[in-house]
């Protein structure tokens, strides 16, 4: 009997092995390639990351070795997922508040997108309108065609002008003496130019332009000189400025309108949604908003990183004249006087915070240290004092005059 049973438990085990096979192949993406914690990476998994690599990358595992490495990156990928889980970094609040933002870009953006595709193309005839609406805005530029003999040197410029002067053959007399290998086989032909000076075999040479454009057609212009040379130049042509054909600048239109459309377009679907959602605005509880003020902590802070000495005096100003009666009002006062004296030297300045002060606020804490600020602001002494705000010790922000063993401008002897 014995036997029996472990006959029947072996039947059962090989027939569940072969049920496993056999679902293996009808599926072989649910092929099993690594166990890691609780998940499983199958082959399907596997094939989905390869064939979600953008294609430059994805060239670089096509071999049976280039996969084991990839593989490899998605086991280590998983083991660090699973130990985050494991150490709960999923329900920290600030990785809460970034999973969310981005749970939120994507819906947007995918729904979004959906939302744009379904935009109407601008019609032909929308198109048209447009063209016949702004026809500044297709103008060809004005041209002129020029054909040039570039030379080395003012006085051989001045010989071939005289050749052309007695009837010479331009386009010979470039073959024979330009100096420009792209241009003397076509009888120094250089094409046509806009008022920009941008030729396209010379470069930017406006000298020229300018010239060719203040000539009468057939006449030649020079000696002109410029970086590279001595040129003459003939006027073969004067193009007017056109209005560009609709069909060259379809393209151009049709690039504007749709962009103008789709913004119509985004905006009606805003409001639509907007419409089916339900929107209330509050405007009391906004204006308060907009329009609260910064505490007096806020303000004291910000001023103390104004980089400008004259800024951040004014800033600390506004902390005084806004929240008079607040703890942070004589610590401001203070620092106007502080800043006056150790980073401008302003001493009569400084002293006017600082009595301020003192009449002010009799009873802060900050009294004494500004007494001790009048009394030795202008000698060689040091302070002893903490700085109010947490900004830390006072001769730590001394002005490093008083680290000189003499005394400061204007002070004691």
């Amino acid at each position: 009997m014995a036997g029996s049973a472990a006959d029947a438990v072996a039947a059962t085990a090989k027939k569940t092995k072969s049920k496993s096979k056999a679902a293996v192949a009808a599926d072989p993406g649910s092929l099993v390639l690594a166990k890691v914690g609780k998940s499983t990476i199958t082959r399907a998994d596997f094939e989905t990351r390869l064939s979600e690599l953008p294609p430059q990358f994805k060239a670089q595992f096509t071999t049976p070795e280039q996969k084991r490495q990839f593989l490899d990156r998605m086991i280590e990928e998983r083991v660090w997922l699973e130990t985050a889980l494991d150490a709960k970094v999923d329900q920290r609040p600030e990785v809460k508040k970034q999973l969310e933002a981005q749970r939120r870009d994507i819906l947007i953006r995918t729904y979004l997108g959906e939302t744009m595709q379904k935009a109407p193309a601008p019609s032909d005839s929308l198109i048209e309108s447009y063209y016949k609406a702004h026809p500044e805005e297709f103008m060809s530029e004005e041209q002129v065609k020029v054909r040039q003999i570039q030379l080395a040197d003012e006085k051989t410029a001045k010989q071939v002008l005289k050749e052309l002067q007695k009837g010479g053959d331009f386009a010979a007399l470039a073959k024979k003496y330009s100096k420009d290998a792209v241009t003397k086989d076509k009888g120094g032909d250089l094409g046509a130019v806009t008022r920009n000076g941008f030729f396209g075999s010379l470069g930017s040479q406006k000298a020229l332009a300018d010239s060719a454009f203040a000539a009468p057609v057939h006449s030649v212009r020079g000696p002109i000189k410029t970086a590279i040379g001595w040129h003459l130049i003939e006027v073969t042509e004067k193009i007017p400025a056109a209005e560009r054909p609709l069909e060259e600048v379809k393209p151009l239109i049709l690039r504007q309108v749709t962009q103008t459309a789709n913004q119509d377009f985004y905006q009606q679907s805003l409001a639509g949604a907007k419409a089916t959602v339900g929107v209330t605005l509050e405007s009391a509880a906004i204006d308060s908003t907009l329009f609260a003020r910064k505490s007096p902590i806020e303000m004291f802070r910000e001023a103390g990183e104004v980089p400008n000495v004259d800024d951040r005096i004014a800033a600390y100003h506004k902390v005084y004249e806004t929240y008079p009666e607040s703890d942070y009002a004589p610590q401001a006062l203070f620092m106007v006087g502080f800043v006056e004296s150790e980073e401008k030297q302003a001493y009569d300045q400084a002293e006017a915070a600082f009595r301020e002060l003192i009449a002010k606020y009799p009873s802060s804490e900050l009294s004494s240290s500004a007494q001790w600020m009048l009394e030795n602001m202008r000698s060689d002494k040091t302070p002893d004092f903490e700085l109010p705000g947490g900004m830390g010790e006072a001769k730590q922000h001394d002005s490093p005059s008083n680290t000189e063993p003499t005394p400061k401008a204007g002070g004691k002897p």
